[in-house]
């Protein structure tokens, strides 16, 4: 990533990547959206005496927090991007984000980004919600 120049710095992690790897491969590699959420919270049940799960009760409040709509998408395009070049990737998640911010097929991430940006109670009104099975 720093060769290309999509990051600019490297922290050297405290812990090593593989000891949460199996944790993040069982839950993302779900899927659909609803199943990682649901995956998540089961690992956060099913760890909890390790006392080690503080990223996953991070990703969870952030899955949380964010537009169902904007996670489906972004789920397809990670997935999709597997496949591609860099080139394509970047144009596709441009093209994306022109439709999010046009509110071209629906006004969740419009919605979501008034709300933290400006209201003061910062709670996005969105069309639908992640349901979990």
């Amino acid at each position: 990533m720093l060769a290309c120049g999509l990051a600019t710095n490297f922290v050297l992690s405290k812990q090593p990547l593989d000891q949460g790897l199996e944790t993040i491969n069982k839950c993302f590699s779900r899927k659909t959206v609803e199943e990682i959420l649901s995956m998540l919270i089961t690992m956060i049940e099913n760890e909890a005496a390790n006392g080690d799960n503080k990223w996953i009760i991070r990703a969870i409040s952030s899955m949380k927090s964010a537009s169902p709509t904007s996670l489906k998408i972004f789920l397809k395009s990670i997935r999709e991007g597997r496949t591609k070049e860099l080139n394509d990737c970047l144009s596709q998640d441009y093209t994306i984000t022109c439709h999010m911010i046009r509110r071209s097929f629906n006004p969740d991430f419009f919605e979501g980004t008034k709300a933290k940006l400006l209201q003061k109670d910062k709670q996005p009104k969105v069309q639908e919600e992640v349901v979990l099975v």
